[in-house]
């Protein structure tokens, strides 16, 4: 028999909707510490100066930003009933602090990631065949290849050629957001609207362009039309998460689409978390007693 709290209300309901409160708040503090922080990189590298205190403002996001991550990976971790998911996450959480507490840590920083960030992915794709588990297989790769690559040739272990791979994997998995989420009509349509709107501002200005894929994102070596296929994907698949009013799903399109390349510990964690929280959405939404 379920216990009753003070007001007659079940301690069971009551600490689920607790949890989830947690574990939502988490991640959208992350999603917007990721989309700030973005923000701040393209507007600090305009040819004038946006506002006042711009610099004070991007070290304030420097110091939320991985603890908001850190916060997110944990909550998720403490929710899901999947252990590869939590050991994941866990590690990622500890790593992505570890990067940004100390830069002697790097190293260790980015291996624990990479490594975090694998077995959570790897233990978010479905463990039944189907078509789901199909869509999931090629997107967990994509991603993983995109981080390793990236991280890799960040502290000098991947070779510098293959920066290309990196960044043309981790827009592979950002396109493939579009196969993982419900997606309707008027969703692809908003996708499509993103993707050529990327494709007309990349032809009629390429230098203003490139210069903030650059530096907000750290895509370089990729021709536009794979970026605008990535946004038609991820555009897709938030607009999908917005319109069933799903809110963990909706940070974590935001922080794939935002988190950039993964060439940083804190970048990595963000698209970790943004896919991990967006593949096990079901299974996070049963565990807090809600619907998918």
């Amino acid at each position: 028999m379920t216990g009753t709290d003070p007001y007659g209300h079940p301690v069971v309901d009551r600490l689920r909707t607790e949890q989830s409160s947690v574990v939502v708040g988490a991640a959208v503090v992350a999603a917007v510490s990721v989309l700030g922080q973005t923000g701040l990189t393209i507007a600090g590298n305009l040819p004038f100066d946006p506002m006042s205190g711009l610099s004070l403002l991007d070290g304030l996001f420097s110091i939320i930003t991985p603890l908001s991550l850190f916060a997110a990976a944990g909550a998720i971790a403490f929710t899901v009933n999947n252990s590869l998911v939590k050991v994941g996450l866990l590690f990622t959480a500890a790593f992505v602090i570890l990067g940004s507490i100390s830069p002697a840590a790097g190293l260790p920083a980015v291996l624990g990631v990479i490594i975090g960030g694998t077995v959570s992915l790897f233990g978010a794709v479905q463990r039944e065949v189907t078509a789901g588990s199909h869509r999931q297989v090629p997107l967990v790769g994509s991603a993983i290849l995109g981080i390793t690559v990236s991280l890799g040739g960040t502290v000098g272990v991947a070779p510098g050629g293959a920066q290309a791979v990196g960044v043309g994997a981790t827009l592979v998995a950002i396109a493939l957001l579009g196969l993982e989420m419900p997606v309707d009509r008027p969703s692809v349509s908003v996708g499509l609207i993103a993707a050529v709107g990327v494709l007309s501002v990349g032809t009629w200005a390429p230098f203003v362009t490139g210069a903030t894929l650059l530096v907000g994102f750290s895509i370089t070596n990729i021709p536009v039309l794979v970026v605008a296929v990535a946004v038609l994907g991820g555009v897709t698949a938030l607009t999908s998460a917005v319109r069933n009013r799903v809110p963990l799903p909706v940070a974590g399109c935001v922080l794939c689409l935002f988190s950039g390349i993964p060439t940083t510990p804190a970048s990595a964690a963000a698209l970790v978390i943004g896919l991990t929280s967006i593949m096990c959405r079901e299974a996070l939404a049963h565990q807090r007693g809600e619907f998918a």
